[in-house]
């Protein structure tokens, strides 16, 4: 096991308040959404509730289900049903307790420096955006379009396009468990971190197909939204720089 903990340099003095700030609301959500209604039974009453029904029945689903799974399939971003809100709430909700932690662990890690280098506004602008992106392309590359898509991951690939572009250099450090070969820590340059997440991750999977609850294209999509970012505004600066 290889769990990334840590990333270096981080800026001196300053405080990724939006990083934070958007961790404590998936969080939240995790905690007075998500949690409460996993465990309540759901009720096949109302619109929702019956289309719900005619998509378990297509997809062979448990008749015995949470309320989170209704509010999955109404607030999750689904191509078939667009609706621009889900891609919004979308990015906020969770599949459970292990796949919200890994996505803050990434925010975690690399949102301090992406946020430092766009500014805190732009920063939370461009999550936001890139998250929609990640939906749209997901969409896009989905065998069945009807199955909802949530996560912050998408919105999270964004930031690791960026860091991928502005800071190659910089070290992942990782805490191995390999007993009884290996137990300790070790870094290594986000620039081959990176490269593995998107191309071995992500691009393979996404090209070889077969059935997976991960969703490829949307990291991609987040991914390539997110070096595009970085090119612009590294241009940007050059061109401040020049004139």
């Amino acid at each position: 096991m290889f769990l990334p903990y840590a990333d270096e340099p981080n800026p001196k003095g300053f405080k990724p308040w939006v990083t934070l700030a958007l961790i404590a609301v998936n969080v939240a959500v995790y905690i007075f959404i998500t949690m409460p209604s996993s465990g309540q039974a759901l009720v096949w009453a109302g619109d929702g509730a019956d289309e719900y029904l005619q998509f378990s029945l297509l997809h062979g689903l448990p008749s015995a289900q949470s309320a989170y799974d209704l509010i999955v399939f109404e607030h999750g971003f689904r191509m078939s049903s667009f609706q621009f809100d889900d891609m919004t709430t979308s990015i906020f909700l969770h599949g459970g307790l292990m796949h919200l932690f890994g996505n803050m662990l990434f925010l975690w890690i690399y949102g301090d420096n992406v946020e430092h280098r766009l500014g805190r506004m732009r920063f939370f602008a461009v999550y936001i955006i890139g998250g929609f992106v990640s939906c749209l392309v997901y969409g896009l590359l989905a065998d069945d379009p009807g199955i909802p898509l949530v996560g912050a991951s998408g919105a999270i690939s964004t930031v690791l396009g960026a860091y991928w572009i502005w800071f190659p250099d910089n070290r992942i450090k990782f805490f191995g468990f390999f007993f009884p070969f290996f137990v300790g820590r070790f870094q290594i340059s986000a620039r081959w971190v990176l490269l593995f997440y998107v191309v071995v991750e992500n691009l393979l999977p996404q090209l070889l197909g077969g059935a997976s609850a991960t969703a490829y294209g949307a990291h991609l999509g987040g991914f390539a939204f997110g070096v595009l970012v970085a090119f612009v505004f590294k241009a940007k600066e050059q061109t401040m720089i020049r004139a």
